[in-house]
């Protein structure tokens, strides 16, 4: 297993001795830092990124940071080996300006790029083979090339929803003496849970996953709601199936689920049940609707670069609970 402490000691072995004066491509070495995997056959590593990822690349050190450089990724080997000119169709210079690309740049003379391998860009998709070429210029218009190889994978990442289904809202079988009135007059907070799961392969190892939904009340009486004071149950600090520790914030218009997992844990599914709480007549049926943003779904990997991974998934992503009422049941009365 590769570990990041030795690169400096790979280096020392690498660099030519001091004072040496070949050419660039001695001092040039392409490191993929979020390609070092430290599990066996480790999914989505910069080699073998899933579609709708983001990783980095880098070239650590630079022959010199003054030098005039440049990446260009191809689809066609051959193009690749000869500098083709990239021609914005299989082939494209990486810079900053395209909505896949980002983290261009130069830091300590080391230069570095991050990808995002966008399903949407047509060189990228399952099984496809990408050459990555760097291409740095000495002031004298001498050339040194690197040149990386990457194979796309099937993204296995994605969360569901339960289908959509109808329920006794949280008050049935309660007791209410006389004491309580008319019950389709009182406002009465109900619970509803909710139960979102996460899917992936057992062996894509992850830090984290997330994503931000948001609740409305679709049907029924006006006189419920989401309650705007304390629109969930006290869920935060309860961990899921797997045993991993999760936290909501936001509101109902707005909210953010994220679980915190360890890394080093193989699993391939767990999920997350929180609760949302309403407000209003509990002899009234009505329907409260969940919705997540498939583009907020994120998984997290990586250690000195942080992978961003995309949810993959195809299916639904709403649920519609529908909320039966109790009857609205009158006092006991008794005769004088």
């Amino acid at each position: 297993m590769f570990k990041a402490q030795n690169i400096a000691k790979i280096w020392q072995r690498l660099l030519p001795p001091a004072g040496w004066r070949g050419g660039l491509g001695w001092g040039l070495l392409l490191i993929l830092l979020s390609a070092m995997p430290r599990y066996a056959h480790a999914q989505n590593t910069s080699d073998n990124p899933y579609l709708n990822s983001w990783h980095q690349y880098s070239v650590i050190p630079m022959g010199d940071a003054g030098n005039t450089y440049e990446w260009i990724i191809y689809d066609n080997e051959a193009e690749a080996i000869n500098g083709t000119a990239p021609d914005g169709s299989d082939s494209y210079e990486l810079t900053n300006a395209l909505s896949w690309v980002k983290g261009r740049t130069i830091l300590e003379g080391n230069a570095y790029i991050e990808i995002l391998f966008d399903e949407n860009v047509n060189i990228f998709s399952n099984g496809a083979t990408l050459h990555l070429i760097y291409a740095e210029y000495s002031g004298g218009a001498c050339l040194a090339r690197r040149r990386f190889d990457i194979n796309i994978i099937a993204n296995t990442f994605y969360v569901t929803l339960p289908a959509n289904d109808f329920t006794c809202n949280s008050m049935t079988g309660s007791i209410w003496d006389n004491a309580a009135g008319v019950l389709n007059i009182r406002d009465e907070i109900t619970t509803v849970p909710f139960t979102v799961s996460m899917l992936k392969a057992d062996n894509f190892t992850i830090n984290s996953w997330e994503f931000t939904g948001s609740f409305t009340v679709t049907s029924g009486s006006v006189n419920n709601s989401i309650h705007s004071i304390m629109p969930f149950a006290a869920t935060n600090g309860q961990t899921s199936p797997e045993g991993y520790d999760w936290e909501i914030t936001g509101d109902e218009t707005s909210f953010t689920l994220t679980v915190t997992v360890d890394d080093a844990e193989v699993f391939n599914t767990d999920d997350v049940t929180f609760e949302v709480q309403l407000i209003g007549d509990i002899t009234s049926d009505y329907a409260v609707q969940l919705s997540i943003e498939q583009s907020s779904v994120k998984a997290y990997s990586g250690s000195s670069y942080i992978v961003e991974t995309s949810d993959n998934g195809s299916g639904s992503y709403t649920q519609t609970r529908t909320l039966w009422g109790i009857p609205n049941t009158s006092v006991v009365y008794v005769s004088p």
